[in-house]
């Protein structure tokens, strides 16, 4: 009868069942799909940064164009496209805009995020805002007056009515 026992044990091929490996396969893929989804979250918070990063050197540019000029210039509100802005069109010496610095920037920050921007300024004030990745309704403003927050916008909507007119980032 031991013979018997050990002849059956010995048929039985080693390895795993067609189930098993199924089952691996399966658990691989649902792994790796949630590894996927957080590297575009961490990709687009990288890209965030860098915008909020571009902007701030906005701000400390924009002290130092009002040094050597007697004011920030005049450049009416911008509205949102993503081919072409007053922003980047303005000449040295027009506006803070005009600043090659300036405008290095936000050009930075636009091609990091892909977006849109606005823009506006007068003699005492100016403000930008750049459309953030991987969120088509917010931007990340700043301002002439410190200030330095996320903005909700329309695309496509002028911002004549909601510029401030204390310099400070458009409403939320």
């Amino acid at each position: 009868m031991d013979l018997n026992m050990n002849s059956c044990v010995r048929l039985r091929q080693e390895g795993f069942t067609l189930i098993e490996l199924l089952v691996v396969v399966a658990i691989i893929g649902i792994l790796s799909t949630i590894v996927l989804v957080s590297m575009a979250g961490a990709k687009n918070s990288g890209i965030n940064s860098k915008v909020k990063s571009d902007l701030h050197g906005v701000r400390a540019q924009a002290q130092l164009y009002v040094i050597d000029n007697p004011d920030y210039g005049t450049l009416a509100t911008t509205s949102m496209s993503s081919s072409s802005s007053n922003c980047l069109s303005q000449s040295a010496g027009s506006n803070v805009f005009g600043d090659p610095k300036v405008k290095e920037a936000i050009t930075s920050a636009r091609a990091a995020a892909g977006g849109n921007i606005r823009c506006a300024s007068g003699k005492d004030f100016w403000v930008v805002a750049v459309q953030l990745s991987g969120n088509t309704s917010k931007m990340w403003c700043v301002s002439s007056s410190g200030v330095a927050k996320l903005i909700n916008h329309t695309t496509g909507t002028g911002l004549s009515a909601s510029l401030s007119a204390n310099n400070t980032c458009w409403p939320k």
